[in-house]
């Protein structure tokens, strides 16, 4: 005998059940193309999400670069404004020489010593403008810097905010559950 048992030769439905309704088939393939419309979405909000985060990353990193910048020039400034002050209180002091030297070659030496200083100091101090400049400069593309990195933290939490809400919503977050 070569039979088969009953329930492998027919479908389950035949065996005694009620073949599916019409209704169950449609359900099922709304909720199949539910889910895959809500696995686009999700997909599509992963690749936003990744590029805004990635945006963060390079604007960071540019503040933080701008940041050590300014931090260095800063310290440069100090120097350069450490010295200039040094200069002055050591030009003062050859003024106050230069009026009491008892010779003229003395004195005269004196003020070829204060001339040469007059002409470092003014070195200096343009030095000095021109650093003040570049951290203006500096300062000004660090805010903006850190201007565009608070727009996009503010458009991932928005996204954030978002997807949450549509998660709340959406009819396959229940499926989800199931």
């Amino acid at each position: 005998r070569s039979a088969t048992p009953p329930s492998r030769t027919r479908p389950p439905w035949a065996q005694g059940s009620a073949p599916p309704a019409r209704g169950t088939d449609d359900a099922l393939l709304r909720e199949v193309r539910l889910i895959r419309e809500t696995l686009q979405r999700a997909q599509g909000n992963a690749q936003r999400e990744q590029m805004i985060v990635e945006r963060i990353r390079t604007h960071d990193q540019r503040v933080e670069r701008f940041d050590q910048q300014l931090t260095q020039l800063r310290d440069e400034i100090g120097g350069i404004e450490v010295h200039i002050r040094q200069t002055d209180q050591r030009e003062k002091s050859l003024d106050l020489q230069i009026q009491r030297a008892p010779e003229l070659t003395q004195r005269q030496a004196l003020q070829a010593e204060r001339k040469e200083k007059g002409f470092t100091q003014e070195a200096q101090r343009q030095r000095l403008d021109r650093l003040r400049e570049r951290e203006a400069a500096l300062t000004a593309a660090m805010q903006r810097e850190e201007r565009t990195l608070r727009t996009l933290e503010s458009r991932l939490e928005a996204l954030d905010r978002e997807l949450e809400a549509e998660a709340r919503k959406s009819p396959a977050a229940g499926l989800a559950g199931k």
